[in-house]
Protein backbone atom coordinates (compact mmCIF):
# COMPACT_ATOMS: atom_id res chain seq x y z
CA UNK A 1 0.00 0.00 0.00
CA UNK A 2 0.91 3.33 -0.89
CA UNK A 3 3.40 4.94 2.45
CA UNK A 4 4.53 2.12 3.23
CA UNK A 5 7.88 1.19 4.09
CA UNK A 6 8.02 -2.54 5.04
CA UNK A 7 6.79 -4.72 2.31
CA UNK A 8 5.82 -1.82 -0.91
CA UNK A 9 3.10 -2.40 -2.57
CA UNK A 10 1.55 -5.61 -0.76
CA UNK A 11 2.57 -4.94 3.09
CA UNK A 12 0.15 -6.44 5.38
CA UNK A 13 3.16 -6.60 8.36
CA UNK A 14 2.18 -3.21 9.80
CA UNK A 15 -0.06 -1.36 11.87
CA UNK A 16 -1.16 1.24 9.01
CA UNK A 17 -1.12 -1.05 6.39
CA UNK A 18 -3.27 -3.57 8.13
CA UNK A 19 -5.67 -0.83 9.88
CA UNK A 20 -6.00 0.97 6.07
CA UNK A 21 -6.92 -2.60 4.77
CA UNK A 22 -9.67 -3.24 7.00
CA UNK A 23 -10.60 0.54 6.92
CA UNK A 24 -11.39 0.16 3.53
CA UNK A 25 -12.87 -3.33 3.77
CA UNK A 26 -15.25 -1.46 6.68
CA UNK A 27 -16.15 1.43 4.16
CA UNK A 28 -17.26 -0.89 1.28
CA UNK A 29 -19.79 -3.17 3.51
CA UNK A 30 -21.16 0.27 5.16
CA UNK A 31 -22.40 1.73 1.77
CA UNK A 32 -24.37 -1.36 1.16
CA UNK A 33 -21.90 -3.64 -0.50
CA UNK A 34 -22.51 -7.13 0.74
CA UNK A 35 -19.98 -9.23 -1.16
CA UNK A 36 -16.28 -7.78 -0.94
CA UNK A 37 -13.28 -9.94 -3.20
CA UNK A 38 -10.22 -8.90 -1.85
CA UNK A 39 -7.45 -9.46 -4.86
CA UNK A 40 -4.33 -10.27 -2.65
CA UNK A 41 -2.16 -12.09 -4.89
CA UNK A 42 -1.80 -15.99 -5.68
CA UNK A 43 -1.15 -16.70 -1.68
CA UNK A 44 -4.34 -16.30 0.11
CA UNK A 45 -3.65 -18.44 3.02
CA UNK A 46 -0.04 -16.54 3.46
CA UNK A 47 -2.25 -13.16 3.33
CA UNK A 48 -4.69 -14.67 6.14
CA UNK A 49 -1.88 -15.83 7.95
CA UNK A 50 -0.17 -12.55 8.15
CA UNK A 51 -2.66 -10.94 8.87
CA UNK A 52 -3.75 -13.26 11.61
CA UNK A 53 -0.10 -12.74 13.16
CA UNK A 54 0.11 -9.43 12.69
CA UNK A 55 -3.29 -8.82 14.69
CA UNK A 56 -2.11 -11.77 17.55
CA UNK A 57 1.01 -9.35 17.60
CA UNK A 58 -1.23 -6.12 18.13
CA UNK A 59 -3.22 -7.18 20.34
CA UNK A 60 -0.36 -8.59 22.79
CA UNK A 61 1.37 -5.27 22.64
CA UNK A 62 -1.31 -4.34 25.65
CA UNK A 63 -0.14 -6.42 28.00
CA UNK A 64 3.22 -4.80 27.98
CA UNK A 65 1.92 -1.35 27.57
CA UNK A 66 -1.77 -0.60 28.71
CA UNK A 67 -2.91 2.13 26.56
CA UNK A 68 -1.77 -0.01 23.72
CA UNK A 69 -5.13 -2.68 25.09
CA UNK A 70 -7.70 -2.43 22.94
CA UNK A 71 -10.48 -2.71 26.09
CA UNK A 72 -9.81 0.37 28.09
CA UNK A 73 -11.54 0.95 30.85
CA UNK A 74 -11.73 5.06 30.89
CA UNK A 75 -11.85 5.34 27.05
CA UNK A 76 -14.86 4.16 25.46
CA UNK A 77 -14.15 5.89 22.25
CA UNK A 78 -10.97 4.27 22.05
CA UNK A 79 -12.49 1.01 22.89
CA UNK A 80 -14.65 1.40 20.24
CA UNK A 81 -12.67 1.75 17.68
CA UNK A 82 -10.24 -0.85 18.49
CA UNK A 83 -13.06 -3.48 18.98
CA UNK A 84 -14.15 -2.83 15.04
CA UNK A 85 -10.99 -2.66 13.71
CA UNK A 86 -10.84 -6.42 15.80
CA UNK A 87 -14.28 -7.59 14.11
CA UNK A 88 -12.86 -6.51 10.87
CA UNK A 89 -10.10 -8.56 10.97
CA UNK A 90 -12.47 -11.45 11.87
CA UNK A 91 -14.20 -10.62 8.99
CA UNK A 92 -11.80 -10.90 6.22
CA UNK A 93 -10.17 -14.01 8.16
CA UNK A 94 -13.54 -15.83 8.03
CA UNK A 95 -14.69 -14.35 4.55
CA UNK A 96 -11.07 -15.27 3.83
CA UNK A 97 -11.01 -19.14 4.96
CA UNK A 98 -13.97 -19.62 3.55
CA UNK A 99 -13.12 -18.56 0.12
CA UNK A 100 -10.43 -21.62 0.57
CA UNK A 101 -12.96 -23.75 1.76
CA UNK A 102 -11.76 -24.05 5.78
CA UNK A 103 -14.41 -22.88 8.38
CA UNK A 104 -13.26 -20.61 11.03
CA UNK A 105 -13.36 -21.69 14.77
CA UNK A 106 -15.68 -19.61 16.76
CA UNK A 107 -12.85 -19.23 19.66
CA UNK A 108 -9.14 -19.57 20.00
CA UNK A 109 -8.01 -21.25 23.39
Amino acid sequence: MPGCLARPPNCVRCPACITRHIAYGRDKFERGFNIMIDVVGADHAGYLYDLASEFHALWTLGRAAPHLRFIIQDDRQMTAARLVLAKGVVTVLASGLALLGVQAPDEMQ
